[in-house]
């Protein structure tokens, strides 16, 4: 393999798969290779070459799909290739190396011949979380997003995404953009660019929090914020009860008014 450099200075998809290439063994005990990795995962375009070259750091765009490919193999969420890689001694770091060691955290490099297609998160998913960004996220002035602003922001961002573009990916129609993309998505809704490989229990986690930084902003919700602080536990679990119907009911009717912005 070809001299890394300065680990800090490689893409985050290098250091990342470089972590799970160096941790994950088959049956045998013996660490998997690059061509053993593309021979499970059978992903159109994905060889042996294109895998040692997004470790090395000499491709650094795969797109959505080969990252779900890659997180399905190694028993990872994809949003892993988007996180700073964790000191070897943290507890997080511990739960990808288990992940990585364990043979059933991911697909048995040792059954290769088998040409087994690995299950991976639904391609509709990217689709479904970008549609409710532009319903929740809105502008620095307090607007809704267009499709076209979108579009003129990633191109300040050097990233090309055309209105056209932007529509296929909100309707599936297009369902695997590239990793800058996802990044300058993530960048302009202030995201964290895994959010569009969350499980749907973690994202209505996260949905909940961006509801309410969102909501804080908002000068009328923090007034009701101040005038809540004087009130009784039972009192706040009413107020609390009667924004989830609220929240609901806006959800709801999201769904059956859709927003072609």
């Amino acid at each position: 393999m070809a001299q890394r450099g300065n680990d800090q200075d490689r893409p985050t998809i290098a250091r990342a798969l470089d972590y799970l290439l160096r941790g994950y063994r088959d049956g045998e005990g013996n660490l998997v290779t690059e061509e053993q990795v593309a021979t499970a995962i059978q992903v159109e375009g994905l060889s042996a070459e294109y895998i040692t070259a997004l470790r090395e750091g000499t491709k650094r765009n795969p797109t959505a799909d080969t990252l779900r490919a890659l997180a399905a193999f190694f028993g990872v969420k994809a949003g892993f290739f988007f996180d700073p890689i964790p000191d070897q001694t943290s507890s997080a770091a511990a739960d990808h190396e288990q992940a990585a060691d364990s043979a059933h955290g991911g697909p048995d490099p040792s059954n290769v011949s088998d040409g087994v297609v690995y299950a991976v998160d639904s391609q509709a998913n990217l689709a479904a979380r970008l549609e409710y960004l532009f319903n929740l996220r809105v502008r620095p002035d307090g607007q809704p997003w267009s499709m076209r602003q979108v579009s003129a922001a990633a191109k300040e961002h050097g990233v090309a995404l055309s209105v056209g573009y932007l529509h296929d990916l909100r309707r599936g129609i297009k369902k695997s953009p590239n990793m800058q993309q996802i990044e300058c998505l993530a960048k302009i809704f202030g995201v964290w660019p895994g959010y569009f490989f969350q499980d749907d229990k973690t994202l209505e986690e996260m949905n909940r929090r961006l509801r309410t930084l969102d909501a804080l902003e908002n000068d009328r919700v923090a007034s009701i914020a101040m005038r809540a602080r004087n009130l009784s536990q039972r009192e706040l679990n009413m107020v609390n009860a009667l924004i989830d119907s609220a929240l609901r009911d806006a959800e709801d009717f999201g769904k059956d008014e859709p927003r072609d912005r």
